[in-house]
């Protein structure tokens, strides 16, 4: 794997299992490089394998084989859309503002419309919430949507979010393309209003480097 690939996908998946780590609470990680030691005596390195790992431990990662096989495609998905900015940003100088512009305007768009329609696929992804009544309960039941795969969010959700939302606020013209994906631009304002992903980006571990 070259150095920029490399290096983005230890950014990508970092922060990925951080913000699931973060927005939960469901696992205390001991940081050295791409190395984790997990509760439980688990040491890990390979980022991906370090997310894969916590989602099937936490719940991140669908109710069946076939949900989980999606996930793990979309997670790519968002990895791919990751490396092309990274590769573009690390172009040599003189050749920067070219790259980055061909990844906006081409790169970029084609994979959001793949990644608009893999969502719209999912109850339509419009963040609706369907009820339901469970027969002889009085209640009812709410199940929110809106998410790649399933009813309820996974690993591929909060990659995606993450390159998204980089894109939208760190990268200029990077929000002009994003809204041409109406139904992308609703996921990522919805995925970042859950109130420990907005805690998290509130965070000094965040805000001391918001690039990250």
């Amino acid at each position: 794997m070259g150095g920029i690939q490399k290096e983005t996908w230890r950014r990508t998946c970092f922060r990925t299992a951080t913000t699931i780590q973060r927005t939960w609470s469901v696992v205390k990680l001991s940081i050295i490089a791409i190395s984790f030691s997990i509760t439980g005596g688990v040491n890990m390195v390979q980022s991906g394998s370090i997310v894969r790992y916590i989602a099937r431990e936490y719940g991140f990662n669908g109710t069946n084989q076939r949900e989980a096989v999606a996930i793990d495609v979309l997670f790519e998905g968002a990895s791919e859309l990751s490396v092309g900015y990274y590769r573009a940003n690390h172009t040599e100088e003189s050749r920067r503002a070219e790259e980055i512009n061909k990844y906006l305007t081409d790169f970029a768009p084609k994979h959001l419309a793949h990644f608009q329609r893999a969502l719209e696929r999912n109850n339509d992804g419009n963040g609706k919430i369907l009820s339901f009544c469970i027969f002889s309960l009085s209640c009812w039941h709410s199940i929110p949507v809106g998410f790649f795969v399933g009813n309820k969010i996974s690993y591929a959700d909060v990659s995606t979010f993450l390159i998204l939302r980089h894109l939208w606020s760190n990268v200029a013209g990077g929000k002009e393309i994003i809204e041409k994906f109406p139904t992308l631009t609703a996921f990522l304002e919805r995925i970042g209003e859950i109130p420990n992903i907005r805690k998290y980006f509130a965070s000094e571990p965040y805000k001391s480097n918001p690039k990250e």
